[in-house]
C-alpha cells in the first residue's frame, strides 16, 4: 500500500473503493456521516478522493457541507498537523505556501460548536442564538456562515464568524461576544487578515 493511502486512511478511516491507475479513492465522507448521527462512518463510500490530481469531493454534500476542494483543505479540516506534514512530505507538488513565510493551519476554536448542528437544549445555545435573532440574523445565514460559538476556552461566550478561501479552506476566523461579561467584545484568531 503506497504511503498516500495509508496517510488518507489515517483519518478518513478504510477506503471502500481504489483505482490505484487514476489515484481515485472512495471513502465514507466525515459530513454525511456526522449529520446521520455515525461518527465511524456511514458505509455509502461519497467521498471521492484523487491523490494524483489533489482534489476531492463529496457526491452528497459537496455543495451543502463545503466537502470539496484540495485535499490539504480535507486534512486541515478532519486531520491534524502531522498528517498535513506527512501528505506535503509525500505528495510535495500540492503544498500551499502562505504569506506567513511557512505553512500556518488555521483551525476553528477547540470548544467551537457549530449553531445549526447543536441541539437547542444546551444554555449558552440559547444566549448565542438570542443575540443573534436580535441583531436580524436568522437561520439561513447561521447556517450559510457556518456561524458557531465556543463554551470554554479562549473563545468562551462568543460567536465565532469564520471565513473561508475560494477553495473552501478556512482562512481566518473572529470572535464577537455575546455575553456582557465578556472582555474585549471583539477577538481575532491571530494570524495576517
Amino acid at each position: 500500500m503506497s504511503l498516500v493511502v495509508e496517510i488518507l486512511e489515517s483519518f478518513l478511516g478504510r477506503n471502500r473503493g481504489h483505482n490505484e491507475t487514476s489515484g481515485q479513492m472512495q471513502f465514507d465522507c466525515p459530513a454525511c456521516s456526522e449529520e446521520q448521527g455515525m461518527p465511524e462512518g456511514n458505509g455509502k463510500g461519497n467521498l471521492e478522493v484523487n491523490y494524483q490530481k489533489g482534489y476531492f469531493h463529496c457526491w452528497a454534500c459537496g455543495d451543502r457541507n463545503r466537502m470539496k476542494g484540495k485535499i490539504p483543505y480535507l486534512i486541515k479540516r478532519y486531520g491534524n498537523p502531522k498528517i498535513l506534514k506527512d501528505f506535503y512530505l509525500v505528495k510535495p507538488e500540492f503544498e500551499e505556501k502562505t504569506d506567513l513565510g511557512e505553512n500556518h493551519i488555521i483551525k476553528l476554536p477547540e470548544h467551537f460548536h457549530l449553531l445549526s448542528k447543536t441541539k437547542p437544549t444546551y444554555n449558552m445555545y440559547g444566549e448565542a442564538m438570542h443575540y443573534l435573532r436580535s441583531r436580524g440574523i436568522e437561520d439561513d445565514i447561521i447556517e450559510d456562515k457556518k456561524l458557531g460559538y465556543c463554551d470554554a476556552g479562549k473563545y468562551k461566550g462568543r460567536i465565532i464568524v469564520p471565513s473561508y478561501d475560494s477553495t473552501g479552506s478556512l482562512n481566518f476566523f473572529v470572535g464577537r461576544a455575546f455575553q456582557k461579561w465578556v472582555k474585549p467584545k471583539i477577538l481575532n484568531e491571530e494570524v495576517e487578515k
